[in-house]
């Protein structure tokens, strides 16, 4: 399919969905998107193009190698992703908005078509997302902005490689990508944060296998992964502590005023318990984490894409003798199902045990 075929169908289908979303802002998203496929150069040309810096051929060439072993030992589907790739002006892709009541975690939503309930919306104007945080902090709603790298459009269409991906470090490019090729094969409609988790987690696992497999256990890349990992788990313990704290308070038959007092002692606690957390960090992954301080919208937005290590995907991991492929593969094959955490919880359950002799 070429390009302006592509452009096509992306216009066709706002004028599909017009009528179920707001004009302006999946307007302006597939205009974006548009941009990107018709901004794009074929990989080829890329490496073959003597103006670009070897360290940019160098990356692209880790991404060609990271997509494959993804395919080929971990059982992804490429839906022609990554054969592209995209120079993004700045420095960031995407802006993130999300937002919270302020007396409870329970995250405010949009819906749109195909993909369902969301819990973020996403801007590629800087501009655009700081207007929706003042329309809905005007509401009363705690706000958080994230910027991200990349996204995956879920395989509808064949993502490139963006250059804000190719910026970073290559543990974190070797994640990103794994992480974004699992959006592109599992996704539960209406399930942002299992979502997300799922991809972090099968993003995490999947580049320590690629490090170790090209670069060995003993790399200082290796190293670093596993150092992220720690990290990683770190951190999610830190706002699942926050997290329970603030939802025992939310729960409490109190005035709203006695609420918000104690949510501020919270919140500045937690602000001082992560001063002492990131003496323990080894990587510079999440020193960022709070500096415009804690709120409802940050901790679930931040909680959104971490792990614990004895998670339920863990577990489900682990039933499944850790082989990725059959995990993936399990995955994908609950995707029709309206609940897959409770699924898998029940699937533990009941799943048949090895009899002993």
């Amino acid at each position: 399919m070429t390009k302006r075929t592509c452009i096509y169908l992306i216009l066709f289908s706002f004028f599909l969905i017009a009528s179920c979303a707001k004009v302006t802002y999946i307007g302006k998203l597939l205009w974006g998107e548009t941009k990107i496929l018709w901004g794009s150069m074929p990989i080829q040309e890329v490496l073959g193009d003597k103006g670009v810096k070897d360290r940019v051929k160098k990356r692209i060439r880790l991404v060609q190698e990271v997509k494959e072993f993804a395919h080929q030992k971990m059982g992804l589907s490429l839906n022609g992703c990554y054969e592209s790739f995209y120079r993004v002006k700045d420095d960031t892709l995407i802006y993130l908005v999300s937002a919270c009541p302020k007396d409870s975690l329970r995250p405010y939503s949009w819906h749109f078509p195909i993909v369902g309930e969301v819990t973020y919306k996403g801007f590629f104007d800087k501009k655009d997302a700081l207007k929706e945080i003042k329309r809905l902090q005007k509401r009363g709603l705690d706000t958080c902005l994230q910027r991200a790298i990349a996204f995956s459009t879920l395989g509808w269409l064949s993502d490139p490689i963006y250059s804000t991906i190719l910026e970073r470090h290559p543990v974190i490019i070797i994640n990103t990508i794994i992480h974004e090729l699992v959006h592109n094969n599992i996704f539960f409609k209406g399930k942002t944060e299992f979502n997300e988790q799922i991809a972090s987690f099968i993003g995490e696992k999947g580049a320590l296998m690629f490090i170790e497999e090209k670069f060995g256990v003993s790399s200082p890349y290796y190293q670093l992964a596993l150092d992220l990992a720690k990290d990683e788990q770190l951190v999610a313990s830190f706002l699942e502590e926050l997290y329970d704290e603030l939802k025992d308070l939310y729960s409490q038959q109190i005035p709203l005023q006695e609420k918000m007092r104690r949510r501020q002692q919270l919140f500045a606690q937690g602000k001082r318990k992560f001063a002492d957390l990131k003496s323990m960090l080894k990587t510079g992954c999440f020193m960022d984490l709070d500096r415009e301080g804690f709120n409802n919208a940050s901790i679930v937005a931040y909680k959104r894409y971490l792990i614990t290590p004895d998670g339920l995907l863990q577990q489900v991991y682990e039933a499944l003798n850790s082989n990725m492929k059959d995990f993936i593969k399990f995955l994908r094959s609950i995707r029709k199902e309206k609940a897959p955490h409770l699924y898998l919880e029940r699937w533990l359950r009941e799943r048949p045990r090895p009899t002993c002799y």
